[in-house]
């Protein structure tokens, strides 16, 4: 398992929890059950060997909110592995920690070596494109003050492909 956090009162936290194809299923189906049940906003991203292990581990056959969870819940949503545009793939999206669930040694080699070739391993060390030098300088200001839970009104937030494709 590989995991870090922020600190954040429980109930206010968006955690990601990773699921990847090395064994230990259980592990992260009983971790999705206990985060839904504290209120934790909780955003999954299965890799492709997922599927395969909880069916042998786990007997599901969906990598819906209804089959990780075996209920639905409002806390829960699933993300696409190849979506790397999504707002979790983006330094500036505010969560309160990665959990990646098991953790395969293919997943955590990626990530050391700095891969971003999917969402999980983009998620785990996001990127920036700044304009400007002051860009990067109020990116980086609002990053530490997001660590040390202060509001600002620096524009760092990455708000996802759907909004800038509006402004377009």
């Amino acid at each position: 398992m590989y995991a870090f956090n922020s600190g954040a009162p429980v109930a206010a936290k968006e955690i990601i929890v990773a699921i990847t194809g090395a064994s230990g299923g259980p592990y992260a189906l009983r971790l999705l059950d206990c985060l839904d049940r504290a209120g934790v906003r909780t955003h999954v991203i299965c890799s492709p060997m997922v599927k395969q292990l909880l069916i042998d581990e786990c007997k599901l056959n969906t990598l819906d909110v209804q089959g990780l969870l075996g209920r639905q819940s409002d806390h829960l949503t699933v993300y696409n592995y190849r979506d790397v545009g999504c707002a979790l793939a983006s330094g500036s999206y505010r969560t309160h920690g990665m959990v990646i669930c098991p953790t395969s040694s293919n997943t955590l080699g990626a990530i050391a070596s700095g891969l971003g070739d999917n969402l999980i391993t983009r998620a785990a060390h996001v990127y920036l494109m700044p304009n400007s030098v002051s860009d990067l300088i109020d990116f980086v200001v609002g990053k530490m003050l997001d660590l040390l839970d202060v509001p600002h009104e620096l524009n760092t937030r990455w708000t996802g492909r759907e909004q800038q494709r509006g402004q377009e």
